[in-house]
């Protein structure tokens, strides 16, 4: 099955003009508009609460059993040991799974018994953290991750706290976890990290973040889970005052995979992160694939000044 899309994030802005295809449904909000203009934060802060406060449990993903699938195949798809997915729908039977029967997907790392969990190298960079409101109250807050360790590493996550206030307000703490859009990290590589705050927002507000997830992957394991996949030279047409830009490219597999996932983030005239995306194609793909893409990237903020792209191709696990 080629050419199924996945439109992860988009930046806040106008419905994007994607290729008709449907796919899961996504984790993340619908991205509303872009309320105009930023607000800036006052040099006097509150103080940040002292005392450790609780992570929340993140929401489990619901997914829909479609013809084909398998649980190891399913586990693989969203990073999971297949254990730990049975462990999450104990009355499921691997050997009968009904089409149209929805399986939980835990979404919390600790929630994995089977992967390791150190703690992640300082050699892992958290660029700075811009928040942007929307029409409808809330706000995207995006910055970046770069690897400058020898090694990958795969699900790389940072926690984000934001202090909001407003005149006479009592501080207001608020948490989300940034999630890279990518499910591996290359050596060198930056990408691009991405949270969402459903409304309420301030009028002021002040953030902090530290990594928190970073699973190493050696050489060997990163070679069968992640095949090559190149990008031609991509073109890009800027819409009226940077707001949105096209991105037509095309990708190549070199080897056999399951899928294919692109990354786009854009940066305005600071080198700021003020838009990021991520679409996936569904294989399988064999070698020497080649698939055309046109997308579309929308700013949350300011206007766009440049853009960067990340692709990568995932192989699912072999059946047990």
């Amino acid at each position: 099955m080629v050419g199924v899309l996945m439109v992860l994030l988009v930046g806040a802005c106008a419905s994007p003009v994607t290729p008709s295809a449907t796919f899961t449904s996504s984790p993340w909000p619908t991205p509303p508009r872009y309320r105009a203009p930023t607000v800036t934060v006052t040099p006097s802060p509150p103080p940040w609460p002292t005392g450790t406060v609780p992570w929340p449990t993140p929401t489990p993903l619901i997914y829909t059993i479609r013809e084909g699938d398998t649980l190891s195949g399913i586990a693989a798809r969203f990073g999971l040991p297949v254990q730990v997915l049975q462990k999450a729908n104990p009355l499921l039977n691997p050997n009968a799974m009904p089409v149209g029967a929805t399986l939980v997907i835990p979404l919390d790392p600790t929630y994995m018994p089977g992967l390791p969990t150190p703690t992640p190298p300082a050699a892992l960079a958290l660029g700075p953290v811009d928040c942007y409101p929307t029409g409808e109250g809330g706000a995207w807050c995006f910055s970046q991750v770069q690897n400058l360790t020898r090694r990958a590493w795969l699900h790389v996550a940072a926690r984000l706290e934001v202090l909001t206030w407003g005149e006479g307000a009592t501080p207001s703490l608020r948490q989300a976890n940034m999630t890279a859009l990518a499910f591996h990290l290359p050596p060198g590589q930056i990408l691009p990290l991405v949270a969402y705050f459903p409304p309420p927002w301030s009028e002021r507000w002040q953030t902090r973040v530290a990594l928190y997830q970073a699973l190493p992957l050696n050489k060997k394991a990163r070679a069968r889970r992640f095949p090559p996949v190149t990008l031609e030279d991509p073109a890009y047409t800027w819409g009226a005052g940077g707001r949105w830009v096209r991105i037509t490219t095309a990708w190549q597999t070199q080897e056999d995979t399951s899928w294919v996932r692109l990354v786009a983030w854009g940066m305005d005239a600071r080198g700021r992160v003020a838009a990021a995306r991520a679409w996936t194609w569904e294989g399988p793909f064999p070698g020497e694939t080649v698939q055309d893409v046109e997308v579309y990237l929308y700013t949350a903020g300011p206007p766009l000044h440049r853009v960067h792209l990340f692709v990568e191709g995932v192989r699912l696990e072999a059946e047990p």
